[in-house]
């Protein structure tokens, strides 16, 4: 671990969203996105045995500390976490990982924007084409 690293979450407020990071700046960067009724601490434990790695983990609209932010649309939150990669991921460019409604919020992202892998666990990824894909 680098003296950058950090395995303690720093909270802010980026696209939007309230959004733990933790690890190294400029190392590759992995978006963690929660299931429905959860939020981005789910991936504390996580998030601090990766200090290697810049990882971000936002709350959803609905969820958390975003809460106040509406859920309007799978698509809609795809897009704000579009926003999230291109402003604070390594390059502007991230691998998912979504569980449930984050799985299926990566999925989206997947299939309408850039992401540099995706992995998910929904229920939803059977109504999409490209299940997984590589960029």
């Amino acid at each position: 671990m680098t003296a950058e690293a950090s395995t303690k979450a720093r909270i802010r407020r980026t696209a939007g969203l309230a959004v733990r990071s933790t690890g190294t700046s400029g190392r590759p960067t992995i978006v963690l996105l929660h299931g429905v009724g959860n939020n981005g601490s789910m991936w504390s434990d996580l998030m601090a045995a990766l200090p290697d790695y810049h990882c971000l983990a936002p709350d959803l609209p609905g969820h958390g500390a975003s809460r106040s932010l509406r859920w309007r649309r799978r698509a809609d939150t795809a897009e704000l976490v579009a926003s999230l990669i291109e402003a604070e991921a390594t390059g502007g460019r991230a691998h998912v990982v979504g569980l449930s409604l984050g799985g299926s919020v990566a999925l989206e992202l997947l299939a309408t924007r850039s992401a540099s892998s995706t992995t998910s666990s929904s229920t939803a990824a059977r109504r999409f084409r490209v299940v997984s894909r590589d960029r």
